[in-house]
């Protein structure tokens, strides 16, 4: 009976007010807001081509998303299912009518967003350790020694997968410029709208949740 009374669930807010839970709340923000801007992410970029001899302007718009891995062939396309095909008028000048975008970033953007999956989760079960099993969790130095190994090498995974993702973003802006994208049809292309990026540049902010794991370091009371 005195072992349950002991290890039982009791919540507590108070450490909440403290840095230890506080700042765990925070990570738990940014790490959602990390994989949930870059997962559930789809955009579309734009170009017109012209037809020569013609005055019709066919609008190509091109979509994208999470994973971003484009392979550039059909044949990776039916592999992966992934790359969507570009529909390009037919003409004399291109017989073909389907292209695909091309680059493979898919490594560090699945990397970034494991990261922040995994994260997620830890946070949760911290937060529910330290509002319920406050009591258990000071009994020893043990699990707050653990917390801060765990908690570092969370750190450093997430600096290394932000950097990855950051260099990734690059490349996917680049791959998805519109002017870029009609540097093969300079003749009869035109670049259009760019693709709207904000909640990508927006998942790279996230970053930030790295100073706030480094920031737990810190005697327990």
């Amino acid at each position: 009976m005195s072992l349950k009374l002991t290890s039982g669930f009791s919540l507590d807010l108070g450490p909440l007010k403290e840095p230890l839970g506080f700042i765990r709340v925070l990570e738990w923000v940014f790490t959602i807001f990390a994989f949930a801007t870059t997962g559930g992410y789809s955009g579309t970029t734009h170009f017109t081509v012209k037809c020569p001899g013609t005055t019709d302007v066919h609008d190509v718009r091109p979509t994208f998303g999470y994973p971003f891995r484009y392979c550039g062939t059909t044949e990776c396309h039916l592999f992966h299912n992934e790359a969507m095909p570009i529909l390009l008028p037919i003409h004399e000048i291109s017989p073909s009518n389907e292209t695909y975008l091309q680059g493979d970033f898919s490594s560090s953007a699945e990397f970034f967003v494991c990261i922040g999956v995994f994260g997620f989760l830890y946070c949760t079960a911290t937060l529910i350790l330290y509002l319920g099993y406050q009591h258990v969790y000071r009994q020893t130095t043990r699990g707050p020694i653990i917390d801060l190994v765990v908690t570092a090498a969370f750190a450093f995974l997430w600096l290394v997968s932000s950097s990855a993702w950051g260099k990734g973003l690059t490349d996917v802006k680049w791959a998805t410029n519109p002017e870029h994208l009609v540097q093969a049809c300079k003749e009869f292309c035109q670049p259009g709208e760019f693709p709207p990026m904000g909640r990508l540049n927006a998942s790279v902010v996230s970053r930030v949740k790295a100073v706030h794991l480094l920031q737990i370091v810190w005697p327990p009371p």
